[in-house]
């Protein structure tokens, strides 16, 4: 039978006596201040953060009213994919009237955002240092449907469950007296 070479059991052994002292330095107590051997540190580049896109205002056309006022409607343009919020005052400001119930929270892509009554021939919304200026004589073909509604519509929406309920209470406390339900709410 043949023997396996020596120079492979050698080269294992020298593997292991220089190995040997690395981990024994490392761990003698007679060095108390001795760093274990450590690979240098490299700093992964960092991935830029995509900027924030800001949204662009558009003034879309104005209509009519016929009794000395005008409506001025307005969309916006946000390019990318991240919803931005911009709350109303400075970076989000219509002129002459500042808060008229425009957007404070913008969506990716071109919306109908609102519209503003007013007797001014110009209106002028600010948003995020771009601007749009609406004229009185960029009249509307078809004026358009504005999607997101208005801070305008919360208060009816919110009255409306109160009122329902009084009614109910109203219509209920006839019966009970006998009252047959009338179309009229006012007494006699």
């Amino acid at each position: 039978m043949a023997r396996p070479s020596s120079g492979i059991f050698a080269a294992i052994a020298a593997l292991i006596v220089l190995a040997a002292p690395t981990a024994a330095a490392a761990a003698s107590p007679s060095k108390p201040h001795a760093k274990p051997t450590q690979a240098p540190k490299v700093k992964a580049p960092k991935a830029k953060a995509a900027a924030a896109q800001s949204p662009l205002p558009v003034f879309d056309c104005a209509a009519d009213n016929g009794d000395g006022t005008t409506e001025f409607f307005f969309s916006y343009s946000l390019p990318g994919d991240a919803t931005v919020s911009i709350k109303v005052g400075g970076a989000n400001d219509v002129d002459p009237d500042h808060n008229v119930g425009q957007p404070t929270l913008f969506q990716p892509g071109t919306h109908s955002a609102f519209s503003v009554v007013t007797d001014h021939s110009v209106v002028r919304w600010r948003l995020a240092g771009h601007s749009a200026e609406g004229n009185a004589g960029n009249l509307c073909t078809t004026p358009p449907i504005v999607a997101e509604a208005g801070s305008w519509l919360v208060l009816p929406a919110a009255t409306a469950g109160p009122l329902l309920i009084w009614f109910g209470w109203h219509v209920r406390r006839q019966r009970r007296a006998g009252v047959a339900p009338s179309d009229e709410l006012v007494g006699d």
